[in-house]
């Protein structure tokens, strides 16, 4: 539980400001790949596909499981995918906000949460993984405390059982990424690990290790009880091991980081990059230079390593790929170490305390930094509105869209029946970028092909492209749609480069024909 003299009815408060704050944000113009790809992944699942079995999927399918259900609870739409994105993102920047209030004074942890809404606002991307992951992750961290502190900091003096809820949070944060997700059950177990032998001294050595044992059981427990029945389930589903392998093993190590990487000291990048690193390994110091024996330093203590640990383990993936969107990801459990900061300029001889409090908000803004890249222009809200409601594509309504993609999705709706197929891709294969995942589902037309994420290093290979070349010839789709410009990269990686493959793009010049150009988007027809 949380102190008492903590304790109130402000994280209520908090979730409805967020809320609020976020929700303008909901008209954002729909992003044709990384929203598209869960939109279009969760439309799969509906329609009785399975990921890696039928469907290419990079991670763990938690974010497109999710959304089906928002589907099938009230319909398939833009806006309900976003409203539950939202809401989750509220709930974020409290967990964010309760673990800065465990390691230092009030006012900092406002500025944190503050902080937490600025962040969130300006993503601008919906349907992603990656920051309910972390989200899910800072709260299985949050639940650890809790845990903890209710049991004196050892679990021998009070209930092993109450790390359950920390395992199965951490468990579900596995489900949407399991890579981000494993780093976050880690630094829990970590933290489990450091409250019963570190931060708790009253209490013999070999209790403390048997409570430590019995804790981290429960917690794994917890873990098992999520994860293990969904990996039953998936390898009941007679997917390949050696597609598995490729997914979970092979691109992620092998391929991505040629194709996907982006190098921290492109632009910017490398200053927030730095402060991700050094502020948790300043808290991790700071933590066990002055645990002290009072249960308040204490739990300060705690909150302050567990934190800078889950910051650490989810480093290395915004050292792979330093843009805007991981930095802005991963500065979500960063910005809970920030009381840190406060305690170390504050115990500086003779510093005015408001110098020391500019230092806390310079920190702050460093780690906004990458906000500033995606910001949203609230006045946009109400034009954005009018465009989303004008433009009649039923599960898009609200949102706006791009005209040539509206037309070309009525030309679409005029050549191929509800119930049959269709392929979109770009004006080429031989080089990929992204693509236009989100057509499929908002054309309510399926999709021909397993590898619907036309990623580098994948779609750009012989095998895979043989593969597509197959599907497209069996399901003989009456119109392919192809978008130009999505294959041009603008990062400094190997998704530049030409494989010199262009088998499918052979295959679609030979049975269809072109039969009129929407902007960015040709129509080909069946020869």
């Amino acid at each position: 539980m949380i102190d008492s003299t903590r304790h109130s009815s402000l994280p209520v408060l908090l979730f409805g400001a967020a809320l609020l704050a976020l929700l303008p944000g909901i008209v954002t113009p729909a992003n044709c790949y990384d929203e598209g790809l869960t939109l279009l992944g969760a439309d799969r699942l509906l329609r009785g596909e399975l990921p890696y079995r039928d469907f290419w999927n990079t991670h763990t399918p938690g974010q497109i499981a999710v959304t089906a259900l928002v589907f099938r609870l009230v319909g398939p739409s833009i806006l309900a995918a976003r409203a539950f994105d939202i809401a989750a993102r509220a709930a974020w920047s409290v967990v964010v906000f309760l673990l800065a209030d465990r390691a230092g004074p009030r006012w900092v942890a406002l500025a944190v949460w503050a902080a937490e809404v600025v962040l969130l606002a300006s993503l601008g991307q919906f349907g992603i993984a990656l920051t309910q992951a972390v989200g899910l992750s800072l709260a299985s961290l949050l639940a650890t405390l809790w845990a903890l502190a209710a049991s004196g900091g050892a679990a021998a003096r009070g209930r092993p059982l109450r790390l359950l809820l920390p395992g199965l949070l951490a468990g579900l944060g596995i489900l949407f990424r399991h890579d981000l997700g494993t780093a976050g059950a880690i630094a829990a177990a970590a933290t489990i690990g450091l409250g019963h032998l570190v931060f708790t001294s009253d209490v013999p050595v070999p209790a403390r290790l048997r409570s430590a044992l019995a804790g981290l059981a429960v917690f794994a427990a917890g873990v098992a009880a999520v994860v293990v029945p969904a990996a039953l389930l998936f390898l009941a589903t007679a997917t390949p091991f050696p597609r598995l392998l490729e997914i979970f093993v092979t691109y992620p190590l092998r391929v991505y980081p040629r194709v996907r990487a982006v190098p921290v000291l492109a632009g910017t990048a490398w200053l927030g990059v730095l402060v991700l690193e050094l502020l948790p390994l300043a808290a991790l110091a700071f933590a066990f230079s002055r645990p002290g024996r009072a249960p308040q330093r204490r739990r300060s203590a705690l909150a302050l390593s567990g934190t800078a640990a889950l910051v650490l383990l989810t480093s290395p993936f915004v050292l792979v790929r330093a843009d805007w969107l991981h930095q802005i990801a991963l500065s979500l459990p960063a910005l809970a170490l920030l009381p840190v900061s406060w305690w170390l300029l504050a115990g500086v001889p003779r510093l005015p305390p408001a110098v020391a409090r500019l230092g806390v908000v310079a920190l702050a803004t460093v780690l906004l930094r990458p906000a500033l890249q995606g910001s949203q222009n609230w006045s946009r809200v109400p034009s954005l509105w009018r465009a989303g409601t004008s433009h009649g594509i039923p599960r898009a309504w609200g949102v706006p869209l791009e005209a040539d993609q509206v037309e070309a999705i009525r030309a679409v709706w005029e050549r191929v029946p509800p119930r049959a197929p269709l392929f979109v891709g770009n004006t080429r294969h031989d080089r990929a970028y992204r693509n236009d995942a989100i057509f499929y589902f908002l054309a309510e037309r399926a999709c021909v092909t397993y590898y619907h994420n036309l990623l580098p290093g994948l779609v750009t290979t012989e095998r895979v492209q043989r593969q597509m070349t197959a599907e497209l010839v069996r399901a003989a789709p009456p119109v392919v749609v192809l978008r130009a410009g999505l294959d041009r990269s603008p990062e400094a990686n190997q998704s530049r480069v030409k494989s010199g493959v262009t088998l499918l793009d052979d295959a679609i010049r030979a049975g269809y024909r072109l039969e009129q150009t929407r902007g960015h988007y040709q129509i080909w027809t069946r020869r």
